[in-house]
């Protein structure tokens, strides 16, 4: 839910087009980077996928903002 909310916030501040860009890119690259290190440290491995974990559900806040002004 938080990340939902900055994810709102970030469309709100930069506008929608370029918050959703910017949140699905740093999700796609967290997902590569999880794939290229799936047999680096746990710690490493539970880092990343509390970053995608985070990354994933704030386009949808990014997506769901009305127009403002």
């Amino acid at each position: 839910m938080p990340s939902s909310v900055l994810g709102n916030e970030a469309a709100i501040r930069w506008g929608r087009h370029r918050a959703i860009v910017l949140v699905m890119l740093a999700s796609a690259l967290v997902a590569v980077a999880i794939g290229l290190l799936a047999d680096a440290s746990p710690a490493l491995l539970l880092a990343l996928m509390l970053l995608y974990a985070i990354a994933v559900p704030a386009d949808s806040g990014s997506a769901d903002v009305g127009h403002v002004g």
